[in-house]
């Protein structure tokens, strides 16, 4: 090969490289232009979306000119109106203020005239009131001659006379003050009593009341006969287990297919019931299982029972009362007083005492507390010794209630004296409550009435007693005795004859006020003469 051919060959192979260099460059370059192509797309996009943000910025905008001059506008008239408005009462007040003006002119002339005679009168009366001190300095030195002869005739000196006389006018005095005092006492009376019946019957045509009743037992019933071999089981297992922890007497009918449960105690009673219910829907009976079930059914009855209290409360507003008064509160829906339900029975009692405070204009809160609050001791006698007005008031107080509302509680039955106006609001409440017929006694409405009628005739069974009048449902009554048979002593004594009598005869299981009353009278009638 030539010279020319080798560099043939190199310019061959230069040429080849820059062939691929520059292949090489189109390739990036292509690379570029995709990218940049991509970029540009993303450009389009990214400005689209602007363009679109733009005009629905602008499209809210408009919006919120249109709303703005909407509100400008309206502003624009409420202003126009205000002003016509405010220029109707500055000339109202104007033509006001001219009629005060005339008015107080007339007024001013008419004083300065009354002012004139008043003058004039006044001098009229000193010219009289002169001449009459004239005469009376004349008068008083004929008095004193007169009342010298008079002495010295009667034989007594002036100053007993005055005495005498004096002692004369106080008597007659205090007779005329005694008499006033009885009419105004009795009218006061009248009017009183007058009031307090319309009170008590716009309190009770307000308040329309279910009376709810309840029995010492509960009765569950079972699917079938085999469930009573089940609930007794082997050898009498279960049957003693579940009364070993409910406390309850189970009473298996042959010849029903019901269970019958007996207890004294109302919150043992619904336990009981409730746990042999879920046993009988389960149907596995066994000792580990009537414990277990007990336990929840305890939980879930506590649970209700709060909830049913919280209830009480809220309906008459009371959210700030202490939890455990609550749980008390709510514990007395199993609780019932000679047949009437102690729950329904506060809330009833409550609801009149806030009209009662109503419509003596008052403020009702402490006399509905301590309404719905006063037989909260009956579902404390098993934590505290004592009646259950006195054991409410105390378990009332440890909890933060008002003095005033602890002593409604406490009063309510007369143990202490009541002396606020809401502590006898929630006697008269209580009493109105309990004592209609058929609210208390679990029986029917001749079995009440002689039952009172049988508490009277055990009062008039007793020597020296006239009569007997039973009140308020047989919580109290009253024994009018002779005053020559019986004495003071005697009356006491027979206070307590009478209260040993009814407990043992057991009419009533709550607490019988009994009043002996013993009058004596004397009277004397003057003949009519008059002195000479």
């Amino acid at each position: 090969m030539t010279a020319d051919d080798f560099k043939l060959v190199d310019e061959r192979e230069r040429l080849l490289a820059e062939a691929q260099q520059l292949a090489a460059t189109r390739q990036k370059l292509a690379e570029e232009l995709q990218k940049l192509q991509g970029e540009r797309l993303q450009l389009q996009k990214e400005r689209g979306e602007l363009y679109r943000t733009a005009e629905r910025q602008a499209a809210e905008f408009r919006k919120h000119q249109e709303a703005l001059a909407a509100e400008r506008s309206r502003l624009d008239e409420e202003r126009a109106r205000l002003y016509e408005q405010a220029r109707s009462y500055v000339e109202a007040f104007r033509e006001e203020a001219r009629i005060r003006r005339e008015e107080l002119a007339q007024a001013e002339t008419a004083l300065q005239r009354r002012e004139r005679e008043l003058e004039q009168r006044l001098r009229l009366v000193r010219a009289e009131e002169a001449r009459i001190l004239a005469l009376g300095t004349a008068n008083t030195e004929r008095a004193e001659l007169l009342k010298e002869e008079l002495s010295r005739l009667a034989g007594i000196s002036r100053h007993e006379a005055r005495e005498d006389l004096r002692r004369h006018l106080l008597e007659e005095v205090k007779r005329d003050y005694a008499d006033q005092l009885r009419k105004m006492t009795e009218r006061v009376k009248e009017e009183a009593d007058i009031r307090a019946a319309q009170i008590l019957v716009t309190a009770m045509q307000r308040l329309a009341s279910d009376v709810v009743q309840t029995l010492p037992l509960a009765v569950v019933r079972l699917p079938s006969e085999d469930y009573k071999a089940r609930i007794i089981g082997k050898d009498g297992r279960n049957i003693r287990t579940f009364e070993s922890v409910t406390g309850v007497n189970l009473e298996l009918e042959e010849s029903s297919d019901t269970v019958v449960i007996s207890s004294h105690d109302p919150l043992r009673r619904e336990r009981a019931r409730l746990c042999l219910e879920e046993l009988v829907a389960d149907g596995r009976i066994q000792p580990n299982r009537i414990e277990a079930i007990y336990e929840r059914v305890t939980r879930k009855l506590d649970r209700e029972l709060f909830e049913e209290g919280e209830r009480a409360v809220q309906e008459f507003g009371f959210t700030d009362m202490n939890k455990e008064i609550v749980r008390v509160l709510g514990s007395l829906k199993l609780r019932d007083s000679m047949g009437q339900n102690v729950l329904e029975h506060l809330k009833e009692c409550a609801r009149l005492a806030r009209m009662v405070a109503e419509e003596l204009q008052i403020d009702p809160t402490a006399a509905t507390r301590g309404a719905l609050l006063h037989d909260l001791g009956k579902g404390l006698r098993h934590v505290h010794q004592g009646s259950h007005a006195s054991v409410g008031a105390w378990f009332a107080r440890r909890h933060g209630e008002s003095e005033a509302v602890c002593h409604a509680i406490e009063a309510h039955h007369n143990e202490v004296e009541p002396r606020t106006v809401d502590a006898v609001i929630v006697q008269v409440v209580d009493h109105l409550s309990g004592g209609r017929p058929g609210a208390r006694n679990g029986g029917s409405r001749d079995h009440y009435l002689r039952r009172l009628e049988d508490l009277e005739r055990i009062c008039r069974e007793h020597r020296g007693v006239r009569d007997a009048y039973a009140f308020q449902g047989g919580h109290e009554i009253r024994v009018i005795v002779d005053p020559y048979t019986v004495d003071d002593t005697g009356a006491i004594l027979l206070a307590q004859e009478l209260v040993k009598d009814i407990e043992s005869e057991g009419l009533f299981p709550n607490n019988v006020r009994v009043t002996v009353i013993r009058e004596f009278r004397a009277s004397e009638t003057s003949n009519g003469r008059l002195p000479q």
